[in-house]
């Protein structure tokens, strides 16, 4: 019998995955993030360099900032009630800078694959693409998908 290691993978640094970040550090729990982007925030990060983000340069939030902002985090009393696109970029920002999980998050590391069973018993293995072509892979028990990023 083997032991599983108390370690999560979350992929994608966007809304949700930062917030399951910040709850997983609160909660003592050692986790790996990976962000195909070069910063968080997912799909508010106009531009993104993973090309996988929907905004626009004009775009604001529909949902209103008292209903966005985290119960534990709220946005800056500054910002409009429907904040632009940018805003919702640097508050994400400032959320895992504020809460200390920021170097726990690998941006440029794009997952491409994940298996059952390859590291024994019920691990998931998972595949990452690292910068300048190289790849790795690494053993977690488990997986969280945040907001794809």
């Amino acid at each position: 019998m083997y032991e599983l290691p108390n370690r999560v993978c979350i992929i994608g640094a966007g809304s949700s995955g930062i917030a399951a970040c910040k709850v997983l550090k609160d909660h003592g729990i050692l986790f790996d993030c990976y962000e195909a982007g070069d910063r968080v925030g997912g799909n508010w990060v106009y531009e993104n360099v993973n090309k996988m983000s929907s905004a626009y340069k004009s775009l604001f939030i529909n949902t209103s900032r008292p209903r966005m902002q985290y119960s534990d985090y709220p946005m800056p009393e500054h910002y409009p009630v429907f904040p632009h696109h940018t805003q919702i970029a640097e508050y994400f920002n400032d959320y895992v800078e504020h809460f200390g999980v920021k170097q726990s998050i690998r941006a440029g590391h794009g997952v491409w694959q994940f298996r059952y069973g390859h590291c024994g018993g019920n691990l998931t293995g998972l595949g990452y693409d690292l910068p300048r072509g190289a790849s790795r892979f690494s053993c977690h028990s488990q997986i969280h998908y945040g907001q794809a990023a």
